[in-house]
This record gives C-alpha cells, sequence and structure tokens, in this order.
C-alpha cells in the first residue's frame, strides 16, 4: 500500500490535529491518518511510544531522503510529513497529493 493512500484512507471522517498522531476527540495528524489507514488502532497510536518504528518498519520509504517542499532542507520523509502537518500546516490531503506526486 502506497502512503499516500493510507493517509487518504486513515483521515477519512477525522477532522486534522498538530502535536499528536492522535487526539481523544478522534483527530489525528497526517502520520495519525497513515497509520489507521495502514490498520493500526486508535489505542495503539495513544502513547506514541514505538508507533514510529513500527511505521517505519511497515513502510520503510518512511526512511528516506526527500527535499522539504516548503524549504528545501534534505530530511527523512518521516520528519518532512511530520513538519508539513504540524509546522506548515499543510492538510492531509496536500501532504497525500504531494507524496502521490513523488510516488509515495
Amino acid at each position: 500500500m502506497k502512503i499516500s493512500y493510507a493517509i487518504r484512507k486513515g483521515m477519512k471522517n477525522r477532522p486534522q490535529c498538530t502535536g499528536k498522531l492522535i487526539k481523544s476527540d478522534g483527530s489525528c495528524c497526517a502520520l495519525g491518518a497513515l497509520a489507521l489507514g495502514a490498520g493500526f488502532k486508535p489505542s495503539e497510536l495513544r502513547p506514541n511510544i514505538g508507533v514510529y518504528i513500527l511505521l517505519g518498519q511497515k513502510f520503510p520509504v518512511l526512511n528516506n531522503y526527500v527535499h522539504n517542499p516548503t524549504n528545501g532542507i534534505k530530511s527523512k520523509l518521516m520528519n518532512v510529513i511530520y513538519t508539513l502537518n504540524d509546522n506548515a500546516k499543510w492538510s492531509r490531503r496536500k501532504i497525500s497529493d504531494w507524496l502521490q506526486k513523488l510516488g509515495y
């Protein structure tokens, strides 16, 4: 499964948030949507410990280095997704579209 598709699948019927993978109100960030779309249960995302490692194992491309489209800095894809969601305030749809253009 491509990560762009998993994000779209996981974000359905959930508002976007920042700061956590998933909040108690059910909202989730782009990485939270990726995890949910990949089959993780919301309860597995609540303490965030280890979830990033599991995501990296399930989707090894998250460890690829890419240029952040907002500043050109090369970083791991997982970190860029986090930055686009939390710092640049990109929508999960925009992040997913960008990932799809990259082939992810």
